[in-house]
C-alpha cells in the first residue's frame, strides 16, 4: 500500500462522519501537502474496489465514504448533512405485497432522510413519525 493510500484509509477509519472526497483531501493535505485531489479520488476508488471502504452515493449531495463495511443503512440530515449508521437489526424490512414476495432479495440499501435534533430545533419543526411508509400526523 502506498503512503498516500494508507493516509487516506487512516483518515476514513478515524471518523464516523462519512466524509466526502473533499474532506479527505483537505485533511490529507495537512499531513502530506503535495497530495493532489486526483490522487485522493484514485485511492478512494481503489479502496472501494478492494472492499475496504464503502462509497455511499446518496440522493442529496456528494458521494460519502464509510469505513464500516458491515451491512447497514444510513440516517442523513437534510439540514446539516450529518450522516449516522443504522444497524441492519434496527430495520424491519420485509417485502410484503404478493408482487414483491416473488423476488429473492439479495441486497438492499436504505437511506433515511431526516432532520437531526439540532436542525429540527433551528427550524422549529415538530417531531414526525413514519409508519408503514406513510407520513403519520405530527404529534
Amino acid at each position: 500500500m502506498s503512503r498516500q493510500k494508507e493516509l487516506i484509509y487512516n483518515l476514513i477509519t478515524s471518523t464516523m462522519s462519512h466524509p466526502t472526497a473533499d474532506w479527505v483531501y483537505r485533511n490529507a493535505r495537512r499531513k502530506m501537502p503535495r497530495i493532489s485531489l486526483g490522487t485522493v479520488y484514485r485511492n478512494l476508488n481503489t479502496l472501494v474496489q478492494e472492499g475496504r471502504i464503502l462509497a455511499i452515493a446518496n440522493s442529496r449531495g456528494p458521494v460519502r465514504y464509510d469505513a464500516n463495511i458491515t451491512r447497514h443503512s444510513h440516517l442523513k440530515c437534510i439540514g446539516c448533512g450529518l450522516m449516522l449508521d443504522v444497524p441492519e437489526t434496527d430495520i424491519d424490512f420485509v417485502p410484503r405485497s404478493p408482487k414483491t414476495r416473488q423476488f429473492e432479495v439479495l441486497e438492499y440499501r436504505v437511506e433515511f432522510l431526516c432532520l437531526c435534533p439540532d436542525c429540527r430545533a433551528k427550524n422549529g419543526s415538530k417531531k414526525q413519525t413514519f409508519q408503514g411508509g406513510q407520513n403519520a400526523n405530527p404529534k
